[in-house]
């Protein structure tokens, strides 16, 4: 039986950033358009009746990067697409050899896990595109997160006729969790097997949690810019996650330090309560944002691609978390907010009742004279 090795594909290497609150993508494009080096995300499918895409991320070509991966360095082309909500996504698309064997595919995926200087690179680039992009952030700050992810995308195979009898032949879970060299468990595989999904007879898209397998003999990325989509999502929900630890960590210190020392932090406490508010509302609103950034009115099989996904990324999860974060910050600073009023108003007693002895001693001396 011939061996499956891939006649035409690459990996596609993402690392993606949070770098500020948001972007204003027109500002970008129109500084930028002029150079040639950016364009709008489209979808290659005809698609424009059935995807609406809401401020749709702005793609820079940065040119060519060498890589290490293992012992070897490649060159590869590396490009980012900037997010209105804030997201800088690197992609740096590794070529594969025309001939490459599964096996020796397999072999690449676990150095992409484990042996490279990619986050090095991206690390130092993020940081030059964030300076470059600082006039058309709001709010810009350091990036933070790098989610990474890895998409193998096949355009052809040699040894497979059919499409269908690929799981057949190849350890395609293997090759999503970069293993060569054991043997994965059923329940380990079979999961990832069982998401498996084909718009037609030729295509097949698996998706797990931190790698995807793409066979598309079109060459159209659709479905990669949706699982890009997915993780730009996760990548926004863990960063809100951290933050939120942060603020409620630093809430929490400080309702020990009052409990502790009995000081009436009131200006403290104020200041907390009005960024719990505002904490809130901002993320009320990206959760908006993001909600109307894809509108899916037609395309059921993309529509499935970005469900598929982000249930892989247990979004809802992640969504549910910062969403009882923000619900506990919220009750406490309305607490706090409470104790400083209520504080406010022992005050303003002790106010009144000390100018009403003051008009009683003061009618008593004038009784007396």
């Amino acid at each position: 039986m011939t061996e499956v090795s891939v006649t035409r594909g690459s990996t596609i290497v993402f690392r993606v950033f949070d770098v500020a609150e948001e972007f204003d993508l027109q500002r970008i494009e129109s500084e930028l358009q002029a150079s040639g080096g950016s364009s709008r995300l489209r979808m290659a499918r005809s698609t424009r009746h059935a995807l609406v895409v809401r401020d749709a991320p702005i793609t820079l070509a940065l040119g060519e990067v060498r890589i290490r991966l293992g012992s070897a360095t490649l060159v590869a082309e590396l490009a980012a697409r900037v997010w209105s909500y804030g997201v800088v996504s690197l992609q740096f698309h590794l070529p594969t050899a025309s001939g490459t064997p599964w096996s020796g595919l397999v072999a690449q995926a676990a150095l992409i896990e484990t042996d490279n200087d990619i986050d090095v690179v991206a690390a130092a680039r993020v940081r030059e595109l964030a300076q470059s992009l600082h006039a058309a952030a709001t709010l810009p700050h350091d990036p933070t997160g790098d989610e990474d992810y890895v998409v193998h995308f096949i355009e052809s195979l040699e040894g497979v006729t059919e499409i269908g009898t690929l799981a057949g032949r190849v350890d395609i879970p293997a090759l999503i969790l970069g293993e060569p060299s054991i043997t994965l468990a059923r329940d380990i595989a079979q999961p990832i097997l069982d998401g498996a999904l084909s718009y037609s007879s030729t295509d097949l898209a698996v998706i797990d949690w931190n790698g995807a397998l793409v066979v598309d003999p079109s060459g159209g990325r659709d479905v990669v810019d949706m699982i890009e989509f997915a993780v730009t999502h996760l990548m926004e929900f863990r960063y809100f996650d951290t933050l939120l630890d942060e603020r409620l960590g630093s809430l929490y210190d400080d309702i020990e330090k009052e409990r502790r020392f009995a000081s009436v932090r009131r200006r403290n406490y104020g200041r907390l309560s009005h960024e719990a508010s505002t904490l809130y509302l901002e993320f009320s609103e990206h959760v908006e944002r993001i909600d109307n950034s894809l509108k899916f009115v037609g395309d059921f099989f993309l529509a499935t691609v970005f469900r598929r996904a982000t249930a892989r990324f247990q979004l809802k999860e992640w969504e549910e978390s910062v969403l009882r974060k923000v619900n506990a910050l919220a009750r406490l600073s309305e607490l706090l907010a409470s104790e400083v009023n209520v504080r406010r108003s022992h005050m303003l007693e002790l106010i009144i009742i000390g100018l009403i002895l003051f008009e009683i001693v003061q009618a008593t001396i004038l009784a007396t004279r």
